[in-house]
């Protein structure tokens, strides 16, 4: 059946292989913030809606900033975008984290001794807007504020004549992010247009007029739902833009164990939490209320499995999906040189705008072999591993940091697609640059031609295009983004004559994106002819 088309439209058709204001880059990061350190939080729009970070400083007033990443995961892309080194953004960012839901049951109450009518203390975790002062009234005996380099939280009298003094009972309530699921990440579209997690980059769009080329989730992309997730975001947001994803493999994960068990006689097998196996040898919580003897039951308990090796890793990612042509993944993970531990995902995604904004937004170089600020690899109590060792991790499509050249640098040039072994691979899939090189020229045709939708379709118009494009594509190949001759053409096998009359036209274009020197080799060889010379 033919899909029904109205606006412009990017597509990847068949890899073409011989014998052998454009689209800018925009980066999403989806994750927790402490927006419970912001004061209006519920009003502010920074729950479950994206928003646009330009520094450092913007980030701590619109989102907040924290030290546990673990906890407050979208830091962890604020300091390596804003305070890391070499400052690149603007980025956008989506926080599932609600203070109004996200908290421990009790409030706190602590007592601070104040002094001249000042009292403070550290949290992380407070809400602010909770904060009460016994028998006070802020805004008339009291002001708070909020220190994000120290974290520190003051209360300051307002009455200079009658200051607050002495021991005083402050509460207030804290954040509690273990309620915080795979779910909320991912989230959701309700009827009523509400979103929720991943699904509010729809927003981006409409909201900001960007379009989004990278999406990243440190903290959860190593749980193959969000990847999927991600990956899928990532395809025709909008049902126009394409994107690419960047991703981890975790360090750990958890394994479910099944042990066999047998329940007294009489016992309610299902209100003991037991489970069968069905017929496709899954396990299942059983629906027995009393125990069958021709059956056997099982109890289910948790342990936790080390990606301690590279070998386990590359397997891990075969067996778990992280295949996707519009990704790269990574392994293990860094520390930093300001002490804290990185996701190699957020060091890639920060470079690689880096890169893209060298070259005027064209996404043609690589990440790899670049420079970042990391003291050595983060990978449980292994001492870490060389480049030799990381080319296995390459080999597999698993990009990584190592030493090389006198300083530390991100490792891989390769899509998550990418095998050695695969010999059947789609060329497109080899190098990140090249995917990301084909989801770039589909965006930025949709955005040229955008505002031509419903014009008259004349034949200088279909010219116009054509030349346009070439002249496009002539630049980008000038420039050294791609090789060969690229050509667009509009032919009449893909504009049949009922596509014509539904006023569907179709161009396509060929290219072939610059692949990254990958490697360069030289053979030396040993010759007798210099001993010539003493004759």
């Amino acid at each position: 059946m033919a899909e029904y088309l109205y606006g412009t439209y990017g597509h990847l058709a068949e890899s073409v292989v011989q014998a052998t204001a454009e689209a800018s880059t925009v980066a999403l990061y989806v994750g927790t913030a402490p927006v419970n350190l912001i004061r209006g939080y519920a009003d502010a729009g920074i729950i479950n809606t994206p928003v646009k970070l330009t520094n450092y400083l913007d980030a701590q007033s619109k989102i907040g900033d924290a030290s546990d990443w673990g906890k407050y995961t979208l830091c962890e892309a604020v300091a390596a975008h804003f305070n890391n080194g070499d400052n690149v953004g603007p980025i956008y960012v989506i926080n599932v984290l609600n203070p109004a839901t996200h908290r421990k049951g009790a409030a706190k109450t602590v007592t601070l001794n104040f002094v001249n009518g000042k009292a403070s203390f550290t949290s992380e975790d407070i809400i602010l807007d909770t904060l009460a002062v016994a028998d006070k009234a802020e805004g008339v005996d009291y002001a708070v504020s909020y220190g994000f380099n120290s974290h520190k939280v003051t209360i300051v009298s307002l009455d200079s004549d009658n200051p607050i003094e002495g021991a005083v009972a402050v509460t207030y309530n804290e954040i509690d992010v273990s309620g915080i699921t795979v779910d909320d990440i991912i989230g959701a579209k309700s009827n009523t247009g509400v979103y929720t997690g991943l699904q509010a980059a729809d927003l981006i769009y409409p909201n900001y007029g960007a379009i989004v080329n990278l999406m990243a989730a440190p903290g959860w992309s190593q749980i193959p739902a969000v990847y999927r997730a991600l990956v899928t975001k990532a395809t025709k947001l909008n049902g126009h833009w394409d994107s690419f994803v960047f991703a981890d493999i975790p360090l750990s994960y958890e394994v479910d164990n099944y042990s066999e068990v047998t329940p007294d006689a009489g016992s309610n097998p299902h209100n003991l939490g037991y489970y069968e196996q069905n017929d496709s040898g899954k396990y299942v919580l059983t629906e027995d209320t009393t125990v069958q003897n021709d059956k056997q039951y099982y109890i289910k308990s948790a342990s936790t499995v080390n990606n301690d090796t590279l070998a386990k890793a590359a397997s891990w990612k075969a067996n778990n999906g992280y295949t996707s042509e519009r990704s790269c993944v990574y392994f293990p993970m860094a520390k930093g040189t300001d002490g804290n531990v990185y996701h190699i995902s957020t060091l890639a995604m920060a470079e690689t705008l880096k890169r893209d904004l060298a070259h005027d937004g064209v996404p043609m170089e690589s990440c790899g072999n670049k420079s970042v600020p990391v003291s050595k690899q983060a990978f449980g109590s292994s001492a870490g591993f060389d480049a030799n060792e990381a080319n296995d991790l390459c080999s597999n499509g698993i990009g990584t940091v190592v030493f090389w050249g006198g300083s530390w640098k991100l490792w891989g040039d390769h899509t998550a697609a990418y095998t050695f072994a695969n010999t059947e691979l789609d060329p497109r899939d080899i190098f990140d640059v090249s995917m990301r090189m084909l989801l770039y020229l589909t965006n930025a045709f949709q955005i040229r031609w955008a505002g031509s939708i419903d014009k008259p379709m004349t034949v200088q118009l279909k010219d116009t295009i054509l030349t346009r494009e070439q002249e496009r594509l002539d630049a980008l190949a000038a420039a050294g983004a791609l090789i060969g001759s690229p050509k667009i053409v509009f032919e009449e096998a893909h504009n049949s004559l009922g596509a014509l009359r539904n006023g569907n036209f179709r161009w396509d274009i060929q290219v072939t994106p610059t692949p990254p020197l990958k490697s360069a080799s030289a053979y030396v060889a040993y010759t007798d002819e210099g001993f010539a010379a003493y004759f």
